[in-house]
């Protein structure tokens, strides 16, 4: 009986073996992982970037991606990811620029919180890698397409996209009747305007890698820079241990401190921004000391109500004062009331301007009520950006102020006040589309419309009506908000094609007819009156 029971044992361990062996066969060739989903083709062009048709078709494409398998190979890298210490979820982005015949020219990724990880640089390499088999064969222009890698806590998964050209109807090109105006050449980049008023509406685009330049005092000559230079000089030779680091760190903030009170003004304002920007907690004293001293006439102690206060005269003695308060809210100050009155009372709304903008932009704990009348400012500039850094904490006394440079008669205060207190407009969205059934100038409700959240009928056929409209620039900005729509209304975008002759204006409509919806540049949009 014995003997049976191991003999049956062992047919029965055969068995399941050879049974396993074709499971795991048969599970291996239908497993998800190893398969591509294979997305219909039917020989249509993709997308180049520029929305013309590019030398791929979405059959070569399917074919690219399924001999690429990228899920077998990306799978280290997202496990190794999921393994370590800091685990991120989400989707990670790239755009693959594919030539025809399969090369692949360059790979963008999208930033996100991955890049913390080394995910991204693990994924780059491996797309580079298997993606990189080029053929014989191919003309044309290069394909953009997306590869989206979506990862969970216990799997990931990946979607291509790719924008097909759009089959465009025969439209005839009415070359009696085509649409004026169009972008010009300067040395930023394509430049239009918008006439209307006293001034006119200005849009520049700028490539997306220009880089935007920071505020830099403007000298005339390297005097003080010297200054600072000769006063820092001896202080940067000290060594590198933490002791004479304790130590360079005090002798250059009482060398600091003493520029405060230098008499060129413009040797302090390198002072402050030194502060500023090394985070020098000691000389917190001194910065509250040299605004006072430039505020406060004759012998006044602290606290003295009997003290007159003004603003000092110019622009350089201002702007260092300015770039004093600055460094104080900074190293978390408190800025006396004196201080800030006098600030309120330059005479130059430039001064003024460039406190809102660098001394209100960093103040924490909301904005003082003392600050108020720059909500009425005389300077309209100075007033609405006042009343955009207050929309920003909540204040209801700055949205009041925006209200009213909407009801402004002169168009450049409705275009400022559009243009630089996008958070106002944003909180006052029922005001902003009442102004936009109002507003007679077709520029500024191009620009009521971008701010408006809605998406209702009535706004698509204004926006549609606008691609045909005089001015370059209105036809660009309703261009933009249609991008918004799920489906942009296509026989306005044919019958704007069929007149338009910009080629920049040309190329965003054909970017837009065939689904691609980022934008290519940075756009600049200001108010420059005729006198300029």
């Amino acid at each position: 009986m014995l003997g049976f029971g191991v003999v049956f044992k062992k047919a029965l361990g055969v068995c399941l073996m050879k049974w396993f062996f074709w499971i795991f066969c048969l599970s291996f060739a239908w497993w998800p992982g190893n398969l591509v989903a294979e997305v219909p083709c039917r020989g249509r062009a993709l997308a180049a970037e520029d929305g013309t048709a590019s030398g791929v078709e979405d059959c070569e494409l399917n074919l690219w991606t399924a001999r690429a398998a990228l899920r077998k190979h990306l799978a280290p890298c997202v496990q190794a990811m999921q393994r370590a210490d800091l685990r991120v979820f989400g989707a990670l982005r790239f755009d693959l620029f594919l030539a025809p015949g399969g090369g692949l020219l360059s790979v963008h990724q999208t930033r996100s919180t991955f890049d913390k990880t080394d995910l991204p640089n693990c994924a780059i390499r491996v797309i580079r890698r298997r993606m990189n088999r080029p053929r014989a064969g191919g003309e044309g222009k290069p394909v953009v397409v997306s590869l989206r890698l979506r990862v969970d806590e216990d799997d990931f998964s990946l979607e291509w996209t790719a924008s097909v050209v759009a089959e465009q109807k025969k439209v005839e090109v009415l070359d009696q009747n085509p649409l004026p105006g169009g972008f010009r050449k300067s040395l930023t980049g394509p430049v239009t305007t918008c006439a209307m008023g006293a001034g006119s509406l200005v849009l520049r685009l700028e490539s997306l890698e220009r880089g935007q330049p920071g505020w830099h005092p403007a000298m005339n000559d390297t005097n003080p820079m010297q200054v600072l230079d000769s006063c820092l000089a001896p202080v940067l030779g000290e060594g590198q241990s933490r002791r004479k680091q304790r130590t360079h760190r005090r002798k250059e903030s009482k060398c600091l401190s003493k520029l405060l009170t230098h008499p060129d003004p413009r040797v302090r304002v390198l002072a402050a921004d030194a502060i500023h920007d090394a985070w020098h907690w000691r000389a917190r004293r001194a910065l509250d000391r040299a605004g006072r001293e430039m505020v406060v006439e004759g012998a006044c102690r602290v606290g003295d109500k009997d003290c007159t206060t003004h603003a000092p005269a110019g622009y350089w003695p201002g702007m260092a004062l300015v770039r004093i308060l600055r460094a104080q809210v900074r190293l978390q100050r408190r800025i006396r009331d004196e201080v800030l009155t006098a600030v309120l009372k330059h005479d130059m709304a430039s001064v003024r301007l460039r406190f809102v903008r660098d001394v209100m932009r960093v103040w924490k704990g909301g904005v003082p009520d003392l600050l108020a009348p720059l909500y009425r400012d005389p300077d309209p500039l100075v007033r609405v950006h006042a009343c955009q850094r207050a929309c920003l904490e909540g204040n209801w006394q700055a949205r009041h102020g925006f209200v009213e440079l909407l009801d402004a008669k002169e168009p450049g205060l409705r275009a400022i006040a559009l243009l630089h207190a996008q958070a106002c407009a944003r909180q006052e969205s029922g005001e902003l589309r009442l102004r936009l059934s109002t507003e007679t100038e077709a520029g500024l409700a191009a620009l009521m419309r971008l701010l408006v959240t809605d998406q209702d009928p009535e706004l698509t056929r204004q926006a549609a009506d606008g691609l045909l409209h005089d001015c370059p620039l209105v036809r660009y900005l309703s261009a933009r908000w249609l991008a918004r729509l799920p489906e942009p209304p296509a026989d306005a975008i044919e019958e704007a094609l069929a007149r338009e002759q910009d080629p920049l204006l040309r190329e965003g409509l054909l970017r837009l007819q065939s689904g691609q919806r980022e934008p290519r540049h940075r756009e600049q949009i200001w108010w420059q009156t005729s006198a300029r």
